[in-house]
């Protein structure tokens, strides 16, 4: 998914791409960037094994066999998080003011995670990772002279 996120944010060929960086939320002089097509990804299970066989028939021939089983757990791959709220004083900015935490990242505030994208990472529009299997059956000889 790396290039479709990448492409998806490209401004060189469409200035209004629907995942552009805007890296200053802040600032409106400064132009948007192209997404790097990097997200944070869920954590899940991974897990597998292997069972092999080797035979070595004289000083000349070795033979190998394995199956291997893979297991990957279903994900999340757009799984940004929209900021950080920052706490603010009720009273202006002095040391000993009480802080306020509305628990609500300000839209156009330094709070906003500028690799965000309510393209990708609102719930709904996540894109997901169904579990996955994968099977590897190996085979091998080698003869000796």
């Amino acid at each position: 998914m790396w290039e479709i996120f990448a492409l998806g944010g490209d401004v060189s060929t469409d200035p209004e791409a629907p995942l552009r960086v805007d890296l200053d939320p802040t600032s409106s002089a400064d132009a948007p960037v192209q997404h790097p097509g990097v997200t944070t990804i869920e954590n899940y299970l991974s897990f597998g094994g292997r069972l092999g066989l080797r035979a070595q028939m004289g000083d000349h021939a070795k033979f190998n066999a394995s199956f291997e089983l893979d297991y990957d757990q279903p994900h999340r791959i757009s799984w940004t998080d929209a900021g950080k709220e920052l706490p603010t004083c009720s009273g202006g900015e002095t040391s000993d003011c009480e802080t306020i935490n509305d628990n609500v990242v300000t839209p156009d505030s330094k709070e906003v995670n500028p690799l965000f994208s309510r393209t990708i990472d609102l719930p709904g529009r996540r894109y997901l990772v169904d579990e996955s299997v994968t099977y590897v059956f190996m085979l091998s000889g080698t003869l000796m002279f």
